[in-house]
């Protein structure tokens, strides 16, 4: 007898809250074209895009780019 799988429904409180662009150039204290130029340099923090032109960020990302600075 086979068993079915259900997929547990997931609601918005399921998912992280992402950051705005303000919101992560306030925690990392720099300017928010800083964060602009960076993210077309690819060097910065890996943004999520959608509807067009909105960008927003997932806090585990900043969090671990900032990790990945720390010097040696």
């Amino acid at each position: 007898m086979a068993v079915s799988k259900v997929e547990p429904k997931i609601t918005k409180h399921d998912l992280p809250r992402l950051m705005t662009r303000d919101e992560v150039a306030e925690y990392l204290d720099v300017a928010p074209k800083t964060l602009s130029n960076w993210n077309s340099a690819g060097t910065g923090p890996t943004p999520v895009r959608y509807g067009g032109r909105s960008v927003k960020y997932l806090p585990e990302d900043v969090y671990e780019w900032v990790r990945s600075k720390r010097a040696a």
